[in-house]
């Protein structure tokens, strides 16, 4: 016999039957989307081998393209077309701010024959009538790791280039 006001409780099962059906929900929640990440960093992965795989390929045309006697302006139009930069260090320029740290004003990009440019301290270009350049080749896509080489060009006294020197190469994440 109930008491009049007193209700019966809910019976355990349909209790757990609720939970389990919360759990289960969660569950499947948590798999899609681990199959969703998963199926974006596959995604990353291929898209940043595709991506390391057409840089090679354009760095490969820009040293098939860079040859000895090339002009410096025509070299500079072709770095320019593949979005690489012709820099000398010795040429890099640093100014210290009005807080004291230093910073750099110019990095040495586009050094031209007999421009007259304040060298940084402790470095001298080989040739500094007709400055030599590095350029920086990298394969490597926007936020991942991999080799980046250095090639140096060395202009003769008709600012053609005379010798292309392939320099250290070095581990970087970009």
């Amino acid at each position: 016999m109930m008491t009049p006001g007193y209700h019966a409780l809910p019976h355990p099962k349909a209790h757990r039957v609720e939970i389990r059906g919360a759990h289960t929900i969660r569950i499947a929640l948590i798999a899609v989307l681990g199959a969703a990440t998963a199926a974006i960093l596959l995604w990353s992965l291929v898209s940043a081998r595709a991506q390391a795989t057409a840089r090679a390929r354009e760095i490969a045309r820009v040293r098939a393209a860079i040859v000895i006697g090339m002009s410096r302006a025509d070299t500079y139009r072709l770095l320019r077309e593949h979005g690489l930069t012709a820099r000398n260090p010795a040429f890099a320029a640093w100014q210290k701010s009005g807080l004291g740290t230093w910073f750099r004003s110019d990095d040495g990009a586009w050094p031209q024959a007999g421009e007259r440019r304040p060298l940084a301290a402790g470095t001298r270009p080989l040739n500094p009538v007709n400055p030599e350049v590095e350029i920086k080749l990298s394969s490597v896509p926007d936020g991942a790791c991999g080799n980046v080489t250095i090639e140096q060009l060395l202009f003769d006294r008709y600012d053609r280039i005379k010798n292309i020197a392939a320099g250290p190469t070095y581990w970087s994440c970009q």
